[in-house]
Formats: structure tokens, C-alpha cells, sequence
């Protein structure tokens, strides 16, 4: 006779047990790793905490005591007296003292700013005014302390259609006027350059040349104060360039100097979008998180432990763990 077919329940079918199998070794491993991370980012956002300058800008001077300014003028190698030009922007080159801010002048008008090399040397490019142009060169060091001018050097600028004149007339040649000659920033902080346009015919086609490879395009309908906007990535020293073209064709063309401060080393360094989403707020959120997330823990592991006490009152035989 053949056995009839049956259904058996399974052994552990109806049978309580705890959530003593849970791996609160590794949850607590990955907690206080999590922990680790979260100090460290927490710790360099700090230091990376932005400092006031003298620019209004966020470069931070550490322990330095002002002492003298510079004692030597810079030197203007070329252009040379009564060299003539047709066409800008002109290179300005010649000797200073090395780490010092060379800003060139022409009429006494702000055109370009650089930082002297370690060889002492600089090279700027800058427009010129249609007609004659005085040069001079001016330093100052990290403080802002302004040194000796250089001797004068008179270039000519023939600009074609313009008669000359040592000052531009509003509707043939455009002038682009910054209030700073450098602008500090930590990495991952927001740079903010105002400059402003004079003159020319509107609209006007801006090329901004960031130093850090970005170059961004604007669009100004009328002339005035603007601003532009930038981040970077890393310290360093970057040259900034403006180049702003009008509707016939006339440009001006404006060299500034960016000091990113911040000592970020290699594999030590913060994201520039982490970095910033932690300062605008949401490195207050993580803690709060990181809080709760080891406070459920907590409470699974007494709730566990309650669990198993109660069960053992109650005649529970529990199962060993495997």
C-alpha cells in the first residue's frame, strides 16, 4: 500500500526567537569608523575657516607682524622710451624682488597686475590709452605696504581711427577699471572681482581668464560696475585676465593677480563642492545624524538584550548562536 503524502510543518515553525544573531561587532566598527571621517572633515573645515583681509576678500595673514614695506622700486626693462604700438594689449616686463605684487600704471590709471618670480622678475600685459602713456611700476608686499615707484617709461599707442590723445574720449576707447590690484580667497571659498567699464558702445563681450584653465564669457548690455564670481580648487597664485570688446570693435584688456591661500596637501585635501556644502550648513546636519544613527544602535542592542532576559524568564529554552 502506498503512504499517503503529507505536509509537516518544519522544526523552527512557530518558534520565537531573539535577534540575538545580530553583528553589533561590525555595526560598532562601521560607526566608529564613520566617527573618524566625519572628526577629520570636521577638523579641516575648521581650519580652512575664513579670514578677513585688507581686501575684503578671505586671505588670512597667520602670525606675521607688519614691518617694513619694500625698499626697492621695480624696474621697467620694456617697453623702452618712445617705443610706438598699433595694437594691444603690450607686454610689460623687468625686474623686482622676488614675492612682491608689481601693479603697472599708465597715466597713473591701474592696467595690470603680477607677482615677481623667483628669478626677481615680472611680466604683465596691459592695455594702453590711444596716444602717449606713462608707465610706471609700483610694489607692495603681502601686507599691502606700498614701496618706491619705478622710473617713468613713455610708450605711444596708435590706435587706428583714434586721434591721440592722453585721454581716451568715452566713444572710441573702452577702459575697464578694477578697485583692487589682488584679491585673496581660500580654496573652495567664493572670489568675487568687481571691475567696472567706461566708455566704448554698448553691448559688450567680456572674457573672463580665470588662471586655473576656465575662461567664462559675459554679456554686459550697458557699461558700469559688474562682478564676476569664481572658486578654486587648489592654493597658488593665479593671473586673472579680462578682455572686453564693444560693438565696433574697440577692447580694453585688464590683468589682475588672485592669492588663494590655504595649505591643502596632497591626499589631505577637501573637495571644493564638499568643502562648501559642509560650511553652508550641512555639516551641522551630520552630526545630528551620526547622533541618532549610533543612539538606534544602542537602543536595538538593550532592546536584544531585554529580549533575551524576558525569554529566559519565562522558561524560553534559546538557541545557541552559531
Amino acid at each position: 500500500m502506498i503512504a499517503k503524502p503529507r505536509i509537516a510543518p518544519h522544526e523552527h515553525t512557530g518558534k520565537v526567537l531573539p535577534r540575538q544573531h545580530t553583528s553589533f561587532a561590525g555595526l560598532l566598527f562601521l560607526l566608529l569608523l564613520t566617527g573618524v571621517v566625519l572628526l577629520g572633515t570636521t577638523s579641516r573645515t575648521l581650519a580652512l575657516g575664513e579670514a578677513v583681509n585688507p581686501q575684503g576678500q578671505s586671505i588670512a595673514v597667520k602670525a606675521k607682524v607688519a614691518g617694513p614695506p619694500p625698499t626697492k622700486a621695480a624696474i621697467i626693462v620694456s617697453p623702452v622710451n618712445g617705443q610706438r604700438f598699433n595694437l594691444i594689449p603690450v607686454a610689460v616686463s623687468g625686474l623686482c624682488e622676488k614675492g612682491l605684487i608689481v601693479a603697472i600704471y599708465k597715466n597713473d590709471v591701474f592696467g595690470a597686475s603680477t607677482i615677481c618670480d623667483d628669478n626677481g622678475k615680472f611680466e604683465v600685459l596691459t592695455d594702453l590709452f590711444p596716444g602717449q602713456n606713462r608707465l610706471i611700476a609700483r610694489v607692495f608686499d603681502a601686507l599691502n605696504q606700498e614701496g618706491p615707484v619705478s622710473e617713468p617709461v613713455t610708450v605711444f599707442y596708435d590706435q587706428p581711427g583714434v586721434i591721440s590723445s592722453s585721454i581716451p574720449p568715452t566713444d572710441q576707447q573702452i577702459l575697464i577699471k578694477a578697485d583692487s590690484i589682488w584679491l585673496g580667497v581660500q580654496p573652495g571659498g567664493t572670489l568675487e572681482w568687481p571691475v567696472e567699464i567706461i566708455g566704448g558702445r554698448s553691448p559688450y563681450a567680456v572674457s573672463w581668464d580665470w588662471g586655473d584653465g576656465k575662461v567664462e564669457p559675459i554679456v554686459r548690455s550697458r557699461e558700469g560696475k559688474f562682478s564676476a564670481s569664481h572658486i578654486y580648487d587648489k592654493p597658488g597664485n593665479y593671473i586673472v585676465r579680462i578682455r572686453v570688446s564693444d560693438s565696433v570693435s574697440h577692447s580694453a584688456f585688464l590683468q589682475l593677480v588672485t592669492i588663494v591661500n590655504g595649505a591643502v596637501g596632497k591626499g589631505n585635501s577637501i573637495p571644493a563642492t564638499i568643502l562648501r556644502n559642509l560650511r553652508n550648513g550641512n555639516l551641522a546636519l551630520a552630526w545630528p545624524l551620526y547622533a541618532l544613527a549610533a543612539a538606534m544602535i544602542a537602543t536595538f542592542w538593550f532592546g536584544e538584550k531585554y529580549e533575551v532576559f524576558r525569554l529566559k524568564n519565562k522558561g524560553v529554552v534559546l538557541p545557541r548562536k552559531v
